[in-house]
């Protein structure tokens, strides 16, 4: 069925009649609504569950707040610690070459003759010379 053959059949069709206040009613239905008022019982209702949302709420950010600071704390002291170990390691690592490592010191020489001396063996010998009592320090002075 083309165009022309469904207009044919439309207009062979009895024209229908609105109602009467049809119009009127169309119209109304138009209309926006009158907006009912909030009474105080709603509006307390409302205020009533915006505080336990709240009440719910705020617990439950300062918990996930102190969790999350918690977190990072613990964070912070493993990676304290992780130093503090790394730098005991080291310190032992100098103390070990330090304990190694020669007390001779050069002193200057020329081509016959090199001086040097060994500070252990002065140590020694000043703490064996010292008076009864006396006390050598580590550069050698009495105290």
């Amino acid at each position: 069925m083309d165009d022309r053959e469904l207009n044919r059949e439309l207009r062979a069709l009895p024209r229908a009649h609105a109602p009467p206040g049809f119009t009127g009613r169309v119209l109304a239905r138009l209309e926006p609504a009158p907006s009912r008022s909030r009474g105080p019982g709603r509006m307390m209702a409302l205020a009533t569950a915006l505080l336990l949302l709240a009440a719910v709420a705020l617990p439950l950010a300062v918990w996930r707040y102190q969790a999350q600071r918690r977190a990072s704390i613990e964070h912070e002291i493993a990676a304290l610690r992780a130093e503090q170990e790394a730098l005991r390691v080291r310190l032992g690592t100098i103390q070990r070459q330090v304990d190694r490592t020669p007390t001779i010191v050069y002193l200057g020489g020329d081509d016959q003759v090199d001086y040097v001396i060994d500070l252990d063996w002065l140590l020694q010998a000043k703490a064996q010379s010292a008076p009864r009592g006396a006390h050598i320090n580590s550069t050698g002075g009495s105290l």
